[in-house]
């Protein structure tokens, strides 16, 4: 019991605190490193997203569900979650911080092929691509694993990083 690892989840430092990626970029005549955010982070970050959006639609659900008797999930309230989502990602991911709450939690930002800010455009459909990474046993969110830039396959289809904020 002496070696374990103190704190709720054991090996979840191990997880985080994985070594990020730094690739030296050249943007014109100066050259900067970035370092990318790893599958722990991005993980925790979405987690922290799905409470703070997921716990009120939630509500909204149980509320909807107590009204029609509790026949259960309807495409209109699925039509709901997804619109809520992509409007969530969409403002924040393309704001001044450049990242939703998780992501600003685990000081992870959001940025483009040339290290800007997303457009609300580019980061809703950022957020509606997921469904590539996810879909197929969620192999696409486990790329950032493999990846030496840490992007998964919807951020590869929509040229965009995401990567550690100086802390």
């Amino acid at each position: 019991m002496e070696n374990e690892e103190p704190g709720f989840f054991p090996g979840i430092n191990k997880l985080v605190e994985k070594q990020s990626p730094e690739v030296e970029v050249k943007e014109s005549a100066t050259a900067t490193k970035r370092v990318y955010g790893t599958l722990g982070q991005r993980i925790i970050a979405g987690l922290i997203d799905a409470c703070i959006v997921g716990i009120p639609l939630l509500f909204i659900n149980a509320l909807l569900a107590a009204g029609d008797g509790m026949r259960g999930r309807s495409a209109g309230l699925d039509l709901l979650y997804t619109a809520v989502y992509t409007l969530y990602y969409g403002l924040t991911e393309s704001s001044d911080k450049q990242a939703s709450v998780g992501k600003r939690a685990m000081f992870l930002k959001v940025i483009d092929e040339r290290g800007n800010r997303l457009t609300f455009k580019k980061a809703a459909l950022r957020y509606l691509a997921k469904i590539i990474s996810i879909i197929p046993l969620g192999f696409g969110i486990w790329a950032i694993d493999g990846d030496k830039k840490g992007q998964s396959w919807h951020d590869m289809l929509m040229g965009t990083y995401v990567i550690r904020e100086k802390n």
